[in-house]
């Protein structure tokens, strides 16, 4: 078997699911009037950490009447 697979995969995995949080991320910062674009960079750059930052600080959606 090829090493290199051992590797491979759970890098491909773990790239796959931080582009599908960051894409998350980009609309629900969206949704509430934030910067979509910031946040979607923040945790492209920052990973998990920008995700749990977001979370934090992150405002209620705006009620729409």
């Amino acid at each position: 078997m090829q090493y290199y697979l051992l590797w491979l995969v759970p890098a491909v995995i773990w790239f796959i699911i931080a582009i599908l949080i960051a894409v998350w991320v980009y609309r629900d910062a969206e949704s509430r009037g934030e910067s979509g674009v910031l946040w979607l960079i923040i945790v492209l750059i920052t990973g998990i950490i920008g995700l749990i930052i977001w979370l934090i600080i992150r405002r209620d959606k705006p009620v729409v009447s």
